[in-house]
């Protein structure tokens, strides 16, 4: 596999070459302080993080995968955070991440029942699940574009993405999320940003599995 063309996800930020999402927002809460009895608001803000990725051609998306299914979108969560309860939360005191350091980011989850695997290397179960970074659809635009009900082929590996007080392993679309699976058109053909001539699905597992034989090549 080229590791050139890996989808980088550092422990703090996904780092690419693509314009991504620009998120800015806020939070208020009460505090209340021994020297004033009456609860005082306080407006935490955050700065805008930027989420970007690596622009893939379909031949490099196919050699990044993990997984490759036919499948269909059956729920998409709400935006949350990453870390266990989902809540929001804030960083430490240091403004400059080390590598033991995280930083808050807006998650949110995509949920894909299975109708067919071209390929497999997680012995992944049905439905799956797949993180995906910043606003769900449910909140604004979302860098993927999907939505419930949306059938096509997609692109999914596993890599590991920044959460409190660690990491952790989560599946998430290939390379840009735009552009990580051909939609199902009314006709049954298939067709994606990275893919514009509709195909078969006969004709995307040839395409697949041709590409991932040479790849295994002395």
């Amino acid at each position: 596999m080229n590791k050139r063309w890996m989808p980088i996800m550092a422990v703090s930020l996904v780092v690419g070459l693509s314009a991504g999402v620009a998120l800015t927002f806020s939070e208020t809460r009460s505090e209340h302080r021994a020297d004033n009895p009456t609860p005082q608001v306080v407006e935490m803000i955050r700065q805008p993080i930027e989420f970007s990725y690596i622009r893939l051609t379909f031949g490099q998306m196919i050699e990044e995968a993990d997984l490759v299914i036919v499948g269909k979108v059956t729920q998409i969560s709400a935006t949350q955070w990453n870390q266990d309860n989902g809540e929001a939360w804030e960083d430490g005191p240091s403004q400059s991440a080390g590598p033991d350091d995280t930083t808050p980011l807006q998650i949110h989850y995509i949920d894909l029942e299975t109708e067919q695997k071209i390929l497999d290397m997680l012995d992944s179960p049905s439905p799956l699940r797949v993180t995906a970074l910043g606003l769900s659809p449910a909140e604004g635009e979302s860098a993927h574009g999907l939505k419930v009900g949306d059938e096509g082929v997609f692109f999914i590996k596993k890599t590991d993405l920044a959460w409190r007080d660690g990491k952790r392993s989560v599946m998430v679309l290939v390379g840009d999320p735009s552009q990580s699976y051909l939609r199902k058109l009314e006709n049954g053909y298939y067709r994606g940003t990275l893919a514009q001539t509709p195909l078969t699905i006969d004709q995307i597992v040839k395409t697949i599995l041709q590409r991932r034989e040479l790849m295994v090549q002395p």
